[in-house]
């Protein structure tokens, strides 16, 4: 069964309340806090900048699915905020503010006073639209929570603290309802997500459970929007919680197409050049693990980023080498320089692709050349070896894409003479084929290697030619 849940998009909540803006006053008489305005409190009869829940004993009741208001008034001012709940539930806790100047941080407790996790801005380190701050989390016990909320500069301790009476913020918890639920499996997902939109997260809890076999949650995803790439993202702070994430996002066939580990802290996948069709992601723990403390959020979306143009297969010899398509402009300093975006697929364990561009600068001018390729940082399983020859096949650089590096891989200060220039890109090196070529002839019954089919093995690489040698560049 599929469970199809609706209203889950990261958006601030409607309000139906009417709020008029009380004169700001200091120096007045009165009798209780509301004879003074917002941003102040009455002590003797006299109104003072300030508030009353500035610790965790003096905390206010926050009701679920509603909002209160609060300020942050004075310098190092930190509000706290108490609620109740009956564990085992999924929560988002908001902030927004109208204040430009504003920027708060959210922190929640357990029962024991024990850090959950916090949260500046999105979850994903990103801002989202009429939101300041937004947190996400799994309440294991049951009894009551606290929040604190407080001003960015307040939260690192910094020289910069301030507070305003203008600096007004709203506040709320809800229940999170879309989340994987058990038990679930490749065949039958809980959780159904229809992308027909672009630039909007949709968030999804889950929960890894403790069992022998290791637990995977399984979200659907039908994909029919006009966008280019997907993304999967994650708490980049994951708080208190115990999950080191694997995803693997699979095509209608099961087959993987991509895959990375501590998605949220260490990045996202990005899937380029994506089709229209039906997918699946699979989130599991990437040592096995499982239990109450497993628990965390990813957030899915499409973008209508542009799309890289794509190789022209076969490009497995110099002479099928795809042709790059360069676009010339300048730097701010009149400087000029071309570049050329492309993206590519080891499709075999032997298939090797082929490059050719050009330096169009005359012999006067100093060219140097920079590549930069990205893969295993967005999700693909290539770490590609890559080579640079001249136009007589000299090699003229070299290095191989490493998952863990951002970018995965930059060749730079590359002298580049006028004319041609070659790039091979493949899962091995040019040595290793001259070396298994020799072996060959050694071998009086030599076998024909195994041919592996690859559809997770993609890579995005983007090549400048500069009449300067680039300090900075940006990659794929």
């Amino acid at each position: 069964m599929i469970w199809f849940l609706l209203g889950c998009r990261d958006e601030a909540p409607a309000s139906t309340e009417n709020k008029e803006t009380p004169i700001i006053s200091e120096d007045l008489e009165c009798d209780i806090d509301g004879d003074c305005g917002i941003g102040s409190i009455c002590e003797d009869n006299e109104c003072f900048f300030g508030d009353r829940n500035n610790s965790a004993e003096e905390a206010q009741v926050l009701l679920w699915e509603d909002s209160e208001y609060e300020t942050l008034s004075t310098s190092g001012d930190v509000d706290y905020f108490v609620f109740s709940s009956t564990g085992s539930e999924y929560i988002r806790i908001i902030t927004a503010t109208d204040y430009s100047d504003g920027d708060t941080v959210i922190t929640l407790r357990d029962p024991s006073g024990r850090v959950v996790a916090s949260a500046d801005n999105f979850p994903t380190g990103s801002r989202v639209s009429s939101l300041d701050s937004v947190l996400y989390a799994y309440l294991q016990e049951e009894g009551n929570y606290i929040v604190s909320v407080e001003d960015i500069n307040t939260y690192y301790n910094t020289d910069d603290q301030f507070g305003s009476p203008l600096y007004e913020y709203s506040i709320s918890v809800e229940e999170w309802s879309r989340v994987v639920l058990e038990s679930d499996s490749i065949d039958q997902p809980t959780v159904s997500i229809d992308l027909n939109q672009n630039n909007s997260w949709n968030s999804v809890g889950v929960l890894i459970d403790e069992s022998e076999d290791p637990d995977s949650d399984f979200i659907e995803i039908d994909f029919n929007s006009d966008g280019t790439h997907l993304h999967i993202s994650g708490m980049i702070d994951i708080g208190n919680s115990d999950l080191r994430s694997q995803i693997r996002l699979l095509n209608t066939d099961g087959t993987t197409i991509a895959e990375k580990i501590d998605v949220g802290p260490e990045g996202s996948i990005i899937f380029p050049n994506i089709s229209q069709g039906t997918y699946l992601i699979e989130i599991s723990d990437a040592f096995g693990g499982g239990g109450s403390n497993h628990w965390g959020f990813f957030f899915i979306k499409t973008t209508d980023d542009p799309i890289y143009p794509q190789e022209e297969e076969s490009n497995d010899l110099p002479e099928q080498a795809s042709v790059l398509e360069y676009t010339e402009t300048t730097t701010s300093s009149d400087n000029l320089y071309s570049y050329s975006q492309t993206f590519g697929s080891l499709t075999t364990n032997e298939d090797v692709d082929w490059y050719l561009g050009n330096n169009p600068y005359g012999e006067d001018e100093d060219v140097s050349m920079v590549l930069c390729l990205n893969a295993g940082l967005y999700g693909s399983n290539a770490q590609p070896y890559i080579e640079i020859y001249d136009s007589n096949f000299s090699l003229l650089s070299s290095g191989q894409a490493d998952e863990n590096d951002n970018p995965s891989s930059a060749l730079e200060g590359i002298t580049l003479g006028q004319g041609d220039f070659y790039i091979r890109i493949a899962s091995f090196s040019s040595d290793e084929t001259t070396q298994d070529e020799l072996d060959s002839e050694d071998s009086e019954s030599s076998e024909s290697p195994e041919i592996i089919e690859f559809q997770s093995h993609w890579y995005e690489f983007i090549t400048y030619v500069a009449t300067f040698e680039p300090s900075s560049y940006s990659c794929p």
